[in-house]
């Protein structure tokens, strides 16, 4: 059996231990939702095999319409060197740690949140010459597919304000498409920056898990954040990523990429419902256009979502809980990324947290953490089902989310198509991906995502710049 639901007492006694308070009306209101995440962890049966205030805590140096930032640098941090990012303009997801300058993650409990010390990704960033212009906007704790989530107020979308620019990495997507930086480090748990790179149509590149250092960053889920890259400018993305991987890997030369000989393959669950018929279309029809130029198009069969989204909400979930309750609320170490959170503003997490962090609780004490172990060794035999396809293919071909860009306040967990439907296999699996923008339905655009095998990070930019200039022309 799943964990089952929670209790009204059990319910109460968790919210004490995590330190917020909850009423009748928000228990009411969060205890479905709550016993409903639980309920979807069948398949990993141990047993069988609103917005807010949007002040920024800085003064502003630019306008920023969207609220993409909820710090704006003025003068920037720097290191007075020059290096191959000189007068790149770059944006840092405020997950990110610079010294000095409040480390958000936004989230009231973290406003006070002071690192001593840079990540190491803006050490390199710093080293290489760029202009760091802010750390941006994004869903609290980086849980979040929307931008909607955060302490300091939703980030609006540069393509139209009335839509979500999608999360939860919000405000790295919403500084490219508004021009307010060139490059931005956002990080991606199960689509994070891949979800606004499809809505904001601009590109956002998941390197492989693990090549770029997390050092510095605060934690969603250490078995699946990745740091990864947005912007508009595909040189712009190589240099930055050239200057921010851990393992150095040479660019792939562009004259390699031949569509005329690439071998394509189509997961075919990635393409069915809940994926829109005029997000899917256009996809379809750009792959048509290579297979009749003489490219090998395979439609492969690919595990569906209702199979693998419970596996990334047990791990997530728990790693969360368990992230949450040793490094803020413990406040065991001065030292610690953490150390400053505001532990009298608890009150102040967004319902979704509170109810992630109800449900990471029970996942992480139910039968000693068995659905999570479960989940683990799942995650596993997805990697490999997944890694075994490249034997046989260069990359693979799927629209990013299953639907364009929702207005605010219309998206909902029980009625919406899932987001990151088409974007969390790759984060169980490790492999890299990117989006592109590809079309775009009722004036809203629509991304086109690349899957490619383990360190092809310089060949899918590659292939997706001659993938795009191709279907532009």
């Amino acid at each position: 059996m799943p964990p089952g639901p929670l209790s009204p007492n059990y319910f109460l006694s968790i919210s004490e231990q995590l330190g917020f308070s909850i009423d009748k009306n928000e228990q009411d209101a969060l205890m479905p939702m709550v016993n409903q995440l639980l309920s979807s962890f069948k398949n990993l049966d141990p047993i069988s095999s609103s917005q807010r205030s949007s002040k920024s805590l800085s003064s502003a140096p630019f306008v920023d319409h969207y609220n993409a930032f909820i710090t704006q640098f003025d003068p920037t941090p720097t290191t007075a060197v020059s290096g191959i990012l000189d007068g790149v303009r770059v944006a840092v997801k405020d997950n990110v740690a610079i010294k000095g300058y409040p480390l958000t993650a936004g989230s009231a409990i973290l406003s006070n949140c002071t690192p001593a010390q840079n990540a190491i990704l803006v050490d390199k960033l710093l080293t290489a010459g760029s202009t760091i212009v802010g750390k941006t906007n994004m869903d609290e704790f980086a849980f979040g597919p929307t931008g909607e989530t955060s302490y300091f107020g939703p980030t609006l979308n540069p393509i139209n304000p009335d839509y979500t620019p999608g999360g939860s990495s919000s405000g790295s997507g919403a500084s490219i498409a508004a021009n307010l930086a060139d490059v931005a480090i956002g990080t991606d748990t199960g689509g994070s920056v891949r979800i606004p790179a499809s809505f904001c149509g601009i590109i956002g590149l998941k390197p492989t898990q693990g090549a770029i250092s997390t050092h510095g960053v605060v934690e969603l889920s250490r078995s699946l954040d990745t740091v990864g890259l947005l912007g508009s400018n595909f040189d712009l993305l190589r240099k930055t990523l050239g200057v921010l991987l851990d393992e150095k890997r040479l660019p792939s030369p562009k004259s390699q990429v031949n569509f005329g000989t690439l071998e394509i393959g189509l997961p075919d669950s990635l393409y069915q419902s809940p994926v829109l018929p005029e997000v899917s279309k256009p996809i379809l029809d750009i792959v048509d256009n290579l297979n009749e130029n003489g490219a090998n198009v395979t439609t492969i069969d690919f595990p569906k979502s209702e199979l693998s989204s419970p596996i990334w909400m047990a791990i997530s979930m728990g790693e969360i809980y368990q992230y949450f309750s040793q490094e803020i609320l413990s406040q065991s170490s001065d030292t610690s990324l953490l150390s400053g959170a505001s532990l009298d503003k608890l009150d102040l997490l967004s319902p979704s947290l509170k109810q992630y962090l109800l449900a990471g609780s029970q996942i992480m004490s139910y039968q000693d953490g068995a659905v999570y172990h479960k989940a683990l060794a799942k995650k596993d035999q997805v990697r490999d089902s997944i890694d075994n396809l490249f034997d046989n293919l260069d990359i693979l071909i799927t629209p990013t989310t299953p639907t364009t860009a929702f207005e605010f306040g219309t998206f909902s967990r029980n009625t919406s198509p899932p987001i990151n439907y088409n974007t969390h296999p790759f984060n169980l699996s490790g492999h890299p991906a990117i989006s592109i923008p590809c079309g775009n339905a009722n004036g809203l655009p629509i991304g086109l995502q690349i899957v490619g095998s383990y360190g092809d990070e310089y060949f899918l930019l590659d292939l997706a710049e001659s993938l795009f200039e191709y279907f532009k022309n």
